[in-house]
Formats: C-alpha cells, structure tokens, sequence
C-alpha cells in the first residue's frame, strides 16, 4: 500500500520513508519525472549517499534526469550554469563514489555547454556507470 497522498507533489518526509521502505513499487508511473520538478535536489544526493538507503541508485538516476531536464532546458542560460555547478559542489562534498563520478559527468556536460549530447551523456556515463552495482537496463533498482 502506497503511503504517499499526492505521488505529483510528495513531501520531504514521504520521499524519504519510501526511499527507506521495502515496497516495491513506486507511487505512480513516471515517477521520476515528479522528483524531478520539486527543489529537493539536496535530499536526493543525501539519499544516494547514504548507505542504508534501499533505493539510492533509484535517487542517483533522478538527479542525472534532474542534469538531462537542465540541461535541455537552454545549457548556456546563466541559471542553468549556476544550477549545474551548485548540484556537482554539493554531490562532491559527499564523498560518495556514485556522487563523485555523477559531479564528474555534470562538470563535463556544463563544459561543453551547447554542444554536448545530453542523451548521450545520459545513456553512457549515467547508465554506463550504475549498472556495476547490479542495475536493471534502466538502472531503476530498490538496492
């Protein structure tokens, strides 16, 4: 049973239980793509960082959608830098391995602004990296 009441703009505190909860499925379909809109990008990379966290891949592959959202948006846009910069500071403070080499790609898509293939940048450094820890394709897990 779903312990979310509105899956389109779940609170800090509900993300967080289900993060930690053993159920398997996810509030609503396309779920990701809420996660993505709400200013909790902070608390995402707390979840990847934490160990205990039966989802942080899950976590880790919403701030790369996060990053892909950004940076379709408009890549040279002063805000979107500023964004790019702030969440690849805040992931590098972690310490965190997955969040180490997600700043990575994050520093390296910001660099080439415009011109860089946000697909590709998505499907080979996201993908690419987190399926080492056992991932589905897609790299949703609730490991």
């Amino acid at each position: 049973m779903n312990s979310i009441r509105n899956p389109w703009n779940p609170t800090i505190t509900e993300i967080r239980e289900w993060a930690h909860s053993t159920e398997e499925a996810e509030p609503c379909e396309d779920w990701q793509y809420s996660l993505r809109i709400g200013e909790h990008t902070q608390l995402y990379i707390d979840l990847v960082a934490d160990r205990s966290c039966l989802r942080r891949m899950r976590f880790l592959a919403v701030l790369y959608e996060i990053v892909r959202w950004w940076l379709g948006e408009n890549p040279m846009a002063p805000e979107v830098r500023v964004s790019l910069t702030d969440i690849a500071s805040r992931s590098r403070q972690t310490g965190c391995y997955y969040l180490m080499i997600f700043a990575d790609d994050v520093e390296a898509a910001k660099a080439a602004g415009a011109n860089y293939d946000v697909d590709f940048w998505f499907e080979r450094g996201y993908l690419s990296r987190v399926n080492t820890e056992g991932t589905t394709k897609r790299g949703w897990t609730t490991r």
